[in-house]
């Protein structure tokens, strides 16, 4: 299946930073670049969440506190509305109703980018979410794209529930072993292993499983000059050539940074526990 409606902007995926690190660029404060690669990460999302996300005063969009940038949304288009200077298109997708809009330039060449696209037809959107007067909307630079397969339907369906589901629960196991009970000779140390984490983790309060994970690496790799962002990835099961990865680990160090319980060492992409 193709998946060339990812690509786009400065590198693959959606990912619109050049960088290998969610860090990103190495200019600037920590946090604002941490923001600034979380709002360029590309999250599939059913309309349903679109209506759930929140404009927050740092003018950041939100969905269960993780910022939100660009989104891709496959629905049905229901209505087109024309005028001089943009296109309206009202698209459904089972989970509730919303508007996109792109503006028009005008043209020969306006219209065979952006032409093809009728009622009642499935497509791909990908834009951000903007906010005018009382109403939110999506606005695209992309031409729409057109379904061919009904697959790609129910692999966006798929996607948006792993999406969710790690943004609010973390990442499976690393080495994707299923739990399993523990016989007699190993349930006392696995008991004191568990007890003795959740004595460490009670410190840290109630907080998301990822940033936890973080901080709980932190906590047992406490070396004098921190650790890299991309240790810490990968030892809580994070991979960061995912983009939608890199944003939940960005907002996650960012979030902790924020709350003063860790900071930057020998460069932005370095963190020690507080």
């Amino acid at each position: 299946m193709s998946t060339d409606y990812y690509s786009g902007g400065g590198g693959g995926g959606g990912f619109l930073s050049t960088q290998n690190s969610p860090g990103g660029s190495q200019s600037g404060s920590p946090g604002g670049r941490m923001r600034s690669d979380a709002s360029s990460a590309l999250r599939p999302m059913k309309i349903a969440q679109l209506l759930k996300c929140v404009h927050a005063p740092d003018n950041e969009w939100r969905l269960d506190d993780v910022i939100i940038g660009n989104v891709t949304v496959v629905a049905l288009v229901l209505d087109i509305s024309k005028s001089a200077t943009n296109t309206s298109y009202s698209i459904e997708d089972g989970s509730g109703t919303f508007e996109v809009r792109h503006w028009s330039e005008g043209g020969e060449e306006d219209e065979a980018k952006w032409g093809g696209v009728e009622k009642l037809m499935y497509v791909r959107v990908t834009g951000q979410l903007k906010a005018f007067g009382n109403k939110t909307y999506m606005n695209t630079n992309m031409p729409l794209h057109p379904i061919l397969d009904y697959h790609e339907i129910i692999f966006h369906d798929l996607e948006c529930i792993s999406a969710y589901l790690h943004s609010v629960n973390g990442p499976p196991p690393v080495d994707g072993t299923p739990f399993t009970t523990p016989n007699a000779a190993t349930a006392g140390a696995v008991s004191g292993e568990s007890k003795s984490k959740s004595m460490s983790t009670a410190k840290w309060g109630k907080r998301p499983p990822l940033q936890l994970n973080i901080l709980q690496y932190l906590s047992n790799h406490d070396d004098e000059n921190g650790q890299a962002v991309g240790d810490i990835a990968v030892n809580v099961g994070e991979s960061l050539s995912d983009p939608a990865v890199a944003s939940r680990v960005s907002a996650a160090l960012d979030a902790l940074m924020d709350d003063g319980l860790i900071f930057t060492t020998t460069d932005d992409s370095t963190f020690k526990l507080a």
